[in-house]
């Protein structure tokens, strides 16, 4: 049994995508969880302190489903996976996930009026993974 699977970035589509394995299964529904959980974090009211708490929360699990999609590609090394779920593309997303939950969390400390100092070092850590997703 095969399911169809678009993909979700906009590049190079070619209509779905139908491969007979489940670890293709696995991997799709991963990433959709992941995409589900970024969907999640983005929504959150930013202006209080508990959807702050929750929009890192969500950028943090969905950061982890996307690693763990690249753990399950390699269990299966002759899958060919279309170039939306291929390492390099999940490996952005993961550090991109994390980047926007390490903003969130810089955010929730200028509001809360910490040492400049802490919000400074925050701030670098937020330019060094949006650095590390750009490269």
């Amino acid at each position: 049994m095969e399911f169809p699977w678009y993909g979700t970035l906009g590049y190079n589509v070619t209509g779905p995508v139908k491969i007979r394995s489940f670890t293709f299964e696995r991997i799709n529904v991963l990433y959709n969880v992941a995409s589900l959980y970024t969907q999640m974090a983005v929504n959150q009211d930013r202006s209080s302190d508990e959807g702050l708490k929750k929009a890192c929360l969500y950028f943090q699990y969905a950061a982890t489903f996307f690693g763990y999609i690249n753990k399950v590609a390699e269990q299966d090394e002759h899958l060919t996976l279309p170039l939306d779920l291929q390492k390099g593309t999940i490996e952005t997303l993961q550090l991109l996930s994390f980047a926007q939950a390490q903003e969130v969390f810089w955010l929730k400390a200028t509001r809360d009026k910490v040492k400049d100092s802490l919000v400074s070092r925050l701030a670098v850590q937020v330019s060094d993974y949006y650095t590390r997703t750009l490269t």
